[in-house]
This record gives C-alpha cells, sequence and structure tokens, in this order.
C-alpha cells in the first residue's frame, strides 16, 4: 500500500469536525499534486439524531455549505454505490487505509446496470484533464478512513494559509449572538464540554474535575467563562457552582446552532477543547491559545497526543 502516493479518495463522515477534518486532508493532497476525490457516500442517508442510552451517534448532514463548500464545487465520488462490484480490498483497520480497486468496480458495475458510473462530480476539470470518472486515477487509489493519517493530514492542511481560509464564513450571524450575549472575547475563556451522543461511544471522558483543576491554573486576566455544550444547564449545577467560584461570570450555552458555535469557538483568544473534532478544529482554525485534551479519543486515535503526559491537557498555540 506505501507504493501508491499520487491517487487518494477521503472518506467524508460526521459532524462539522469531521467533515472539516476530512474535507482538509483532501485540500492538502491536492495542494501537494495528488489526485484525489471525497466520498460522500454517507450524505446519501438522511439526519438521524441519535437516542442517549443507546449504542448509537447521530448521523449527521452536510455542514460544510457554512463555508460555502458544496457537491458542486468539490470532485467527489459516492463509493458506496461501488462497494458490492469490487472485489476484496487491501485494507489496513488501525490505519484507516484501504487500497481500492475503482476500475474493476467500474466495469463490474457497467455489466451488471447495462449503465455507466454517474453518482460523481469533478469540479476541477483542469487539475485531472478529465471529467470522467474512469481517468481521474493513474492507479487503485488508496481510501483515507477515519484514522491517524487523517488526522495527520489535517494538522498538515492547518499549517496552510490558503486551505485554512477555505474554512471561514460570510455568514454575520455568529456576531449578533455575541452581542447578544454580550461576549468580550479579550477576558473570556471558551469551553466545549462534549456529552450528548458521545456518552452513548465514549472510550475516554474528559471529567468535570479535571477541567476544574485546570481553570483553577488559567491566568487571572481570564474572568469569565463561556461554556458551549450539548448538555443542559439544568443537569449541571453542580459543575456550575464550582465554575462560579473560580469565574466572575459563567454563561451556559447550550442553544446554539453547531456551526455558529464552532464560529465564535474559533474566534476564541482563549479556547479549552472536548475530545472532539469539533472542538479540536476550533482550535486548529483558532489564531489563539487553545487547550487541547492529552487522549484525543482512544488509544489506536494518537496524532493529538502528547509525549508528556503528566496533565490531562496540553497547550496548542497557534
Amino acid at each position: 500500500m506505501n507504493k501508491n502516493t499520487e491517487n487518494f479518495i477521503v472518506r467524508v463522515e460526521g459532524g462539522l469536525g469531521a467533515q472539516i477534518v476530512a474535507v482538509s486532508a483532501y485540500f492538502f493532497l491536492k495542494k501537494i499534486g495528488c489526485r484525489a476525490l471525497l466520498d460522500l457516500g454517507y450524505f446519501e442517508y438522511p439526519y438521524r439524531k441519535a437516542v442517549i442510552g443507546k449504542p448509537q451517534v447521530t448521523h449527521w448532514d452536510w455542514k460544510l455549505d457554512y463555508y460555502g463548500l458544496s457537491e458542486s464545487n468539490l470532485d467527489w465520488i459516492n463509493l458506496n454505490k461501488l462497494r458490492k462490484y469490487s472485489k476484496e480490498n487491501l485494507h489496513d483497520s488501525n490505519e484507516g487505509l484501504e487500497m481500492f480497486d475503482l476500475n474493476t468496480a467500474l466495469e463490474n458495475f457497467f455489466k451488471a446496470e447495462g449503465k455507466e458510473f454517474n453518482e460523481y462530480h469533478i469540479n476541477d476539470r483542469d487539475f485531472y484533464n478529465t471529467d470522467n470518472i474512469k481517468n481521474v486515477f493513474i492507479d487503485k487509489p488508496v481510501i483515507i478512513h477515519d484514522g491517524p493519517n487523517k488526522n495527520r493530514l489535517f494538522i498538515n492542511a492547518m499549517l496552510d494559509k490558503s486551505i485554512k481560509e477555505k474554512f471561514c464564513t460570510n455568514s454575520e450571524e455568529w456576531k449578533t449572538i455575541v452581542k447578544t450575549n454580550n461576549i468580550d472575547f479579550q477576558n473570556t475563556i471558551f469551553l466545549h464540554l462534549r456529552r450528548g451522543d458521545y456518552l452513548n461511544v465514549a472510550t475516554h471522558l474528559i471529567s468535570t474535575n479535571d477541567i476544574i483543576k485546570i481553570c483553577r491554573k488559567l491566568p487571572k486576566v481570564l474572568k469569565n467563562i463561556v461554556v458551549f455544550s450539548d448538555a443542559n444547564e439544568i443537569d449541571n449545577q453542580k459543575f456550575i457552582s464550582e465554575l462560579k467560584l473560580i469565574f466572575n461570570e459563567v454563561k451556559w450555552m447550550d442553544d446554539i446552532d453547531n456551526v455558529n458555535t464552532h464560529k465564535i469557538m474559533s474566534e476564541a483568544s482563549f479556547l479549552m477543547c472536548s475530545n472532539s473534532q469539533f472542538s479540536t478544529t476550533a482550535a486548529y482554525l483558532s489564531n489563539g491559545f487553545s487547550i487541547i485534551p492529552q487522549k484525543y479519543s482512544s488509544d489506536n486515535d494518537y496524532v493529538f497526543q502528547y509525549e508528556n503526559r503528566q496533565t490531562s491537557f496540553a497547550l496548542l498555540n497557534n
């Protein structure tokens, strides 16, 4: 699998943060001269909110329209429609990589269906010098699933200003939210407290006790805290009471939509992340300081972990 260095398909799935990671990886691969498509098969299924207490997570819809990114201006394919026509593929689940025999799958599709496969879109025709899916790849493409390689590509992408700028928005709604809630970015730390459907599948949950310990060590200039969470304020009164012993003002915001929440977090001068791609991507898109968990999500997903694991969090300075 290491012989293929030019042909990739990046699988997109999950919520806003996961979508930003995947699409950033795709932009980075193209920037360094690779042929890359997005696999958007995940989005042929409708939005479905997870039921708390059951082993499931929310199935999200496409969120990147907020940044002007859509099926019409990206290069993509729906591999879900080709899976049953492909022969057994080489894969490495730990690395999140799979070699996919695309041409054979396309041939088998035509033989079985009697028509050409059309679940794809080539927007950048000059880059590929084609608008036909059969001519996009020189060799079997490697599919990049969720895992350490996709995350490494995301981090590399965040070093490129032109890629980071693709995740800016023309929306002014977030500014209205900030003004309405009288939020001062200069003396406030923003905390993302992920709970909700994550409790169904969490392997490592950042505890409120760990958060309180870190808050007590913060610079005194951070006088206020804003908490963005998918957990209700009424269910977190004990935690809020502890925060009020540290900060002058505690704002608990559990009713802001996720795209505006993410945008406000990315504008923060100081952000404390949960172990989720939602807040971690906001940290990397930010120009401020961020505290991110030492353990990102699981033992296999080690790209955001650090050599020094003496504390629950590490500082990310963009």
